[in-house]
């Protein structure tokens, strides 16, 4: 293969010396006629290990001749193929996997020097050999299970408070009191377990979760993994007090954080929070953002030589490498915080962005009954359930934040291919689409957690919005999940936050608006203000939207009209937003 159809260390090295192929069939038959064992090496351009490896083991002569002579060399961007990503990869980058033909794990190692992989090569062949002549003496028989969950229609109650409770529970049991996060070497922010303590700290006065939630964003901001420079977070720290940042920078974890610090905002009124925010979300402008065709970009490069730098020193050198590669579901991401930060904020330019993603990527990536590609201009067709995901939660976004209600065909288009592509209708949803790349473990079908869960929440949202039944029990998709929920133990979270739409009051506000788009800008972003995570705010078009307002007898006299509907009971309308949190209050 050619030096440029892999992406190594931006720095000197000879990773490209190795015979790498590509994950696919050929390679896997390859394999089986040479009798060769598959070196299968899982990397990622903004991973600062990855990048050693390839300046260290991957450019060792001897490491070079050992792998190019006995095995067959797999080189998979993680960022490319989270699906093969997802089934072989260790926890941690790079991982480095041995297989055998089929795809089957021999043993795998994460970063490791030379010297010591030299020494594990032959053992690797060695073990191979053997189990070679195992399967040739013996009946020997390797099986491997699928890790799917059926869906069921049991009957059971899908409680909030009883998920919640243990989740508090949990992060109280795993919190550092000390420095903030969970654990006690390395830290991640874990934005989700964020979100989840903020709204709990809402929902049951608990005010330990608010306590434990502001300490870690904190110590983010104050400790080391804020970038006080250009904005925003690093990854993670190798160390438990915030203080040895691992420089890369991820859209993910930004966009998630300014998210988190705004909520922080709207709770407290605090204005660090918002200023921490602001920063994020400029750094995200400024470097991750795709003008030119819409989408936004995955990361930028650990270097921390320029990190460490004032600003005049680093305006000298030349920037982090940034992925060009516009993935279509971190781009989703990206552009559903733009909407709603564009609407709090009051910067127009981030909602056009948002909707210049929209309009770009459906027509680039979107496939009828399938859903989106995970990235654009690829001739691998991989299709990944959190995309989706993310696509369905950014079209629900836009319709409540822009008023454009045409964004839920596109919703309700993406959701029967999710239906299609990613469901046997016996299960939830499959990690992988029904027409990916089969080779390997990526045989074997996976029902993951977070995803469903997510999904969950949004196909609620989408038949609150459209006022539209689905043509499944949504409740379906998590009852197999919520009877062992606690195996989940912190991740469980998720489900907590799917549960949300369960809890009770549960509130509906609907928006009739008026037809100056000023008005409705500044009702919309007053209704954004109030936090409140069993809300769901629903605009409504007076011309577009006749039916639905004729169905519920709402009156289009004097607008705007707001209707707050409490368990299904509406109230009388009102005319401000702040009238009806006045009514919302007296529930609360």
């Amino acid at each position: 293969m050619s030096k440029h159809e892999f992406r190594f260390s931006p720095r000197e090295n000879k990773a490209h010396l190795i015979h790498w192929q590509r994950w696919g069939k050929d390679t896997f038959a390859m394999a089986k006629k040479t009798g060769k064992p598959i070196l299968l090496s899982i990397s990622a351009v903004w991973c600062h290990w990855c990048h050693l490896m390839d300046e260290t083991t991957f450019s060792d002569e001897e490491c070079i001749r050992l792998v190019n002579e006995n095995f067959i060399p797999v080189r998979v961007d993680s960022d490319l193929r989270p699906d093969v990503s997802s089934r072989y990869a260790l926890g941690s980058l790079p991982s480095t996997i041995f297989l055998t033909p089929e795809g089957e794990t021999i043993s795998g190692v994460p970063y490791i020097a030379p010297e010591k992989m030299k020494l594990l090569l032959p053992k690797i062949i060695n073990v191979f050999q053997q189990e070679i002549k195992d399967r040739n003496n013996t009946a020997f028989k390797r099986t491997f299970s699928s890790t799917v969950v059926k869906k069921t229609d049991v009957d059971v109650n899908l409680e909030w408070e009883k998920v919640a409770d243990f989740v508090f529970h949990s992060c109280v049991e795993q919190f550092d009191f000390e420095f903030g996060g969970f654990g006690t070497t390395i830290k991640f922010p874990y934005p989700e377990l964020l979100r989840f303590l903020l709204n709990y700290y809402h929902l049951r006065g608990e005010s330990r979760a608010l306590g434990m939630a502001t300490q870690v964003v904190n110590q983010l901001y104050s400790r080391g993994l804020f970038d006080k420079v250009e904005g925003g977070f690093f990854r993670y720290s190798e160390t438990r007090d915030w203080s040895r940042p691992q420089y890369e920078k991820m859209l993910s974890e930004n966009c998630e954080l300014a998210e988190i610090c705004l909520r922080l905002w709207l709770l407290t009124k605090e204005q660090v929070y918002l200023d921490i925010a602001d920063a994020t979300l400029g750094y995200i402008e400024r470097n991750l953002t795709n003008f030119a065709d819409g989408g936004f970009f995955n990361s930028q490069c650990a270097e921390p030589e320029y990190y460490q730098l004032n600003l005049k020193a680093r305006r000298e050198r030349e920037k982090p490498f940034i992925d060009p590669v516009v993935y279509s579901g971190s781009s989703a991401l990206g552009a559903r915080v733009f909407f709603w930060a564009g609407l709090l904020l009051n910067k127009k330019r981030f909602i056009l962005q948002a909707e210049k993603t929209i309009h770009s990527l459906w027509g680039r990536v979107f496939r009828k009954n399938k859903g989106f590609l995970h990235q654009i201009e690829t001739d691998e067709q991989v299709y990944v359930l959190s995309d989706q995901v993310e696509w369905l939660s950014c079209l629900l976004t836009a319709v409540q934040t822009t008023g454009n209600r045409d964004y839920l065909r596109k919703a309700e288009e993406l959701i029967n291919a999710i239906v299609q592509n990613f469901s046997d209708d016996e299960h939830a949803f499959f990690d992988i689409g029904k027409e990916n790349d089969s080779s390997g473990l990526l045989s074997i079908k996976h029902t993951p957690f977070r995803e469903n869960c997510r999904l969950f929440r949004n196909l609620f949202l989408f038949r609150v919005l459209s006022d539209k039944p689905l043509t499944f029990p949504v409740e379906s998709i998590l009852k197999p999940f919520y009877a062992n929920y606690t195996k989940y133990g912190l991740l469980a979270s998720e489900l907590a936050e799917a549960l949300i739409s369960e809890t009770k009051p549960r509130f509906l506000m609907y928006l009739l608006l008026p037809s100056s788009q000023i008005a409705r800008n500044e009702i919309l972003h007053k209704a954004f203000f109030v936090f409140e995570p069993r809300l769901v705010i629903i605009p409504l078009d007076v011309e577009k939207d006749g039916d639905m307002i004729t169905e519920k007898n709402f009156t289009t006299d004097n607008l705007p009209q707001i209707y707050l509907s409490v368990d299904g009971e509406f109230l009388p309308p009102v005319n401000s937003i702040d009238s009806a949190i006045e009514q919302m209050r007296k529930y609360q």
